[in-house]
């Protein structure tokens, strides 16, 4: 386990190629401006697998990298997402399950070419999945429940495709 004892990002990556694997990540900084993640990652080609992620910011966030995997992650109460990806392009999430937060499980932002498979997202304030000015991705077989809205495609998303998800 590593506690971020509230003084920033739990987890930074800021080297192409990494893993981040069966970690417990809590307790990155949770006030805005300053919000903060369990892992967050300024570079190209992280794997975060087998890792679980609470009372943090967002679980996972990316700013500007591609090629990512987020596999078998739990991400539990972040105040604000699940996982939060923005300019980030080709990555892949599955199998990761996000609950309780007050925004939403898995938000992508600038993003296109992304897979999001398997997933559960349950009991957000908002939504489940968002997708803004994110077009090209694909979500499939994963579930949502108890949150005010399933999927989100938002404005200038075209051409995403939503397959098989309850």
């Amino acid at each position: 386990t590593i506690d971020g004892d509230a003084k920033g990002n739990v987890v930074t990556v800021n080297a192409d190629w990494c893993n981040v694997t069966g970690l417990t990540l809590t307790e990155s900084l949770d006030s805005w401006p300053n919000w903060r993640a369990g892992v967050m990652i300024y570079s190209n080609y992280t794997r975060v697998e087998g890792c679980n992620s609470t009372e943090n910011s967002y679980g996972i966030r990316t700013d500007n990298g591609d090629h990512h995997v987020f596999k078998d992650n739990y991400i539990y109460s972040p105040s604000q997402a699940g996982i939060l990806m923005e300019d980030s392009d080709q990555c892949v999430i599955t199998n990761c399950t996000k609950s309780f937060s007050t925004w939403t499980g898995i938000t992508l932002t600038n993003c296109q070419y992304n897979l999001i498979e398997n997933c559960v997202s349950f009991k957000h304030g908002h939504n489940s999945y968002v997708f803004y000015t994110s077009p090209f991705n694909v979500i499939r077989n994963c579930t949502s429940y108890s949150s005010s809205k399933g999927v989100d495609i938002g404005f200038n998303s075209p051409s995403n495709e939503v397959i098989n998800c309850t």
